[in-house]
């Protein structure tokens, strides 16, 4: 091979794996949802305050009217492109029309009346429901979750910082999608970012991959409700673990000893998460 030919492989990037994030409507800013459905009694189901359909089925069951949502101008704030609603989200038409662009089979709409509380007809608005399930979760390379049985079957149980892996072949050309038994919704980078380039509102994205260490380190504070305690692990880094951690690791510790430190680094609130201490 000719140094040119060598020179031109070395230049050769590994592709990078696609990010996949959790997502779900916003509840951080903004307080509660700025409208109302007038006509709820008749969707809900008998002692539930939900409009969805059975667990384990998707879409829309047999209204016997249109949702009739009222928005008040008057409110704290204006509607965003997507609000929770009693079991699937409410979305504007810009959001519809990206998703229908994006992923088509993987949505379901169902289009509301919409009108304000002065009797002006409103914004265009839809039910949104995520349709596609996939069970494409890789369970040797995830970390944090149960796999539990019950009467409605196998279920997955996820700690709110579980790291999710996802078999590439299982998922293909999908952008979002259920994770099977009873899983959340998970969209990928593509989706994230036309969201964001589009200037929607209203989505969190918790990105649901977080690298694991492994590393020797010295302990520099100790679990003291409130706070956590602190590992000191090289010279700028510093990962945190809870009174738990120090449950299980047995025996007594003290500030300077010098453990091995296993755990994780949250790429969303950007911290390293200490799930087991060993002695050196």
């Amino acid at each position: 091979m000719s140094d040119k030919a060598v020179s031109r492989v070395k230049r050769v990037r590994k592709p990078k794996t696609r990010k996949f994030y959790r997502l779900g409507p916003d509840y951080r800013t903004g307080g509660a949802p700025p409208y109302e459905i007038e006509n709820a009694v008749k969707l809900y189901w008998p002692g539930l305050i939900s409009m969805s359909p059975r667990q384990g089925r998707r879409a829309f069951p047999d209204y016997p009217e249109p949702p009739r949502v009222l928005f008040d101008r008057k409110s704290h704030r204006p509607p965003r492109d997507l609000e929770d609603c009693a079991g699937y989200w409410l979305i504007s038409d810009r959001a519809k029309q990206l998703f229908e662009t994006l992923d088509s089979r993987g949505f379901a709409f169902f289009k509301c009346e919409t009108r304000f509380t002065n009797g002006e007809s409103g914004p265009d608005y839809f039910l949104c429901d995520v349709v596609r399930e996939l069970d494409a979760l890789d369970e040797q390379a995830s970390r944090r979750f149960e796999i539990r049985h019950d009467s409605e079957g196998r279920k997955y149980s996820f700690k709110m910082d579980a790291s999710l892996v996802f078999k590439e072949d299982v998922v293909g050309a999908a952008h979002i999608f259920h994770v099977a038994y009873f899983g959340p919704v998970i969209c990928d980078q593509s989706l994230r970012d036309a969201w964001k380039a589009a200037g929607l509102k209203g989505i969190w994205f918790h990105e649901v991959f977080h690298p694991e260490f492994d590393e020797i380190g010295t302990i520099t504070a100790l679990p003291r409700h409130p706070n956590s305690g602190t590992v000191r692990l090289g010279r700028r880094k510093e990962a945190l673990f809870h009174g738990t951690v120090l449950e299980a690791f047995g025996g007594s510790l003290n500030v300077g000893d010098t453990v091995r430190a296993i755990g994780q680094y949250d790429r969303n609130y950007r911290f390293f998460s200490v799930h087991r201490l060993e002695r050196i």
